[in-house]
């Protein structure tokens, strides 16, 4: 074994400087080992120190992300209610839409039928414009034949007494018939005078042209004079303008009521308004049955009732009335030809709808 070192040293020389080297070496290797400890210490203490800090770091990370995790979950479940919601709102969306698809072809479907009958409504509307059309022109055509035949029955009366050479047409102007009564003389407020306003507060009064002391007829005076009594009568031909006619008696013409023809081609206001006093007068009479306005309107429309007639016979002219009222009253004089031309300042009876039967009666 010694040999076999031997040979060993032999073929593998030591060096001498190496072996200086780790002998000093040696001599320090305690100071070495102390620092490596203190090292070692130093390391873990800081291993320590990262491993605490790591740990504080990990646990606010956790709860950080609990917290975030917590709140995602609020919202994810908010989302799903909202989502809930929109998916119910969208399927009652869909039920609208089914719902409003039927509606759109119920709809097309009626649009059509609707086109259908107007055009059969606008045929038959047409149809019923040129027979309106040929009734209005019948009706006309009535009512001047009825004018005609009341006409005819006038003209066999006896003709009226002659007005003085002297008399001239005077317009008279006032607002209130009370207003006359304050400025005649006594004797004059006695005498009977019945005052014709214009319409639609009664019904037409009818006159020829010129008809100062001439004959003519009214329909339905709301006053009705007493036969063989006679009255002076004065006329509305424009607003508060007026014109005196004459002395007249007045009795009911036989089979001169006013046609259908006549009623119809009067103003509604007018007809309304003699409705209304109708009715008033009917339901003071506790006729209740005729009592009703649109009820009596109908049965005027449709012939059913009928507006009664009274010719209006003229028995003489006062031309001491005509003069006291042409002193008493702002008067305009008139010729028979301004008459004639419809001035706003005159008055033309004629045989028209003009002048209408009142309640205005003043003198009696």
């Amino acid at each position: 074994m010694l040999e076999s070192l031997d040979e060993r040293l032999k073929d593998h020389p030591i060096d001498a400087s190496r072996m200086l080297n780790l002998a000093a070496d040696a001599s320090h290797g305690h100071d070495v080992t102390q620092k490596y400890l203190q090292a070692q210490a130093e390391i873990e203490k800081l291993k320590a120190m990262m491993q605490e800090l790591q740990d504080g770091q990990v646990e606010d990370f956790i709860s950080t992300l609990r917290d975030h995790t917590k709140e995602n979950d609020e919202e994810k479940k908010g989302l799903q209610k909202e989502l809930s919601k929109v998916k119910k709102e969208k399927g009652d969306m869909r039920r609208r839409v089914v719902a409003l698809e039927r509606q759109l072809e119920e709809v097309q479907t009626e649009k059509v039928q609707v086109s259908r009958e107007l055009l059969v409504c606008d045929e038959e509307r047409r149809t019923l414009s040129k027979q309106a059309e040929s009734f209005v022109a019948l009706s006309l055509q009535l009512e001047k034949d009825v004018v005609w035949i009341r006409s005819e029955a006038l003209a066999r009366m006896n003709p009226p007494p002659p007005i003085d050479p002297s008399f001239r047409p005077i317009v008279y102007q006032f607002k209130d018939v009370a207003e006359v009564g304050t400025k005649i003389p006594e004797e004059f407020k006695k005498q009977r005078a019945f005052f014709v306003p214009l319409p639609p507060r009664a019904l037409p009064l009818h006159m020829p042209l010129g008809a100062y002391g001439e004959h003519g007829y009214w329909f339905a005076p709301p006053i009705t004079p007493p036969p063989d009594a006679w009255f002076h009568l004065l006329v509305e031909g424009a607003p508060e303008q007026w014109t005196y006619l004459g002395q007249y008696v007045s009795k009911p013409f036989v089979d001169g009521e006013m046609s259908v023809a006549e009623w119809l081609c009067l103003d509604s206001v007018t007809k309304t308004a003699y409705c209304q006093r109708l009715a008033a007068e009917n339901k003071a009479k506790n006729q209740l049955k005729n009592a009703d306005v649109l009820t009596i309107r109908r049965k005027h429309d449709i012939g059913e009732m009928l507006v009664p007639c009274f010719y209006l016979r003229c028995i003489g002219f006062d031309m001491a009335l005509h003069g006291v009222l042409k002193a008493c009253l702002t008067s305009t004089p008139m010729t028979p030809e301004a008459a004639s031309t419809g001035s706003e300042q005159t008055y033309a009876p004629r045989w028209a709808h003009m002048s209408v039967a009142s309640d205005s009666v003043a003198g009696r």
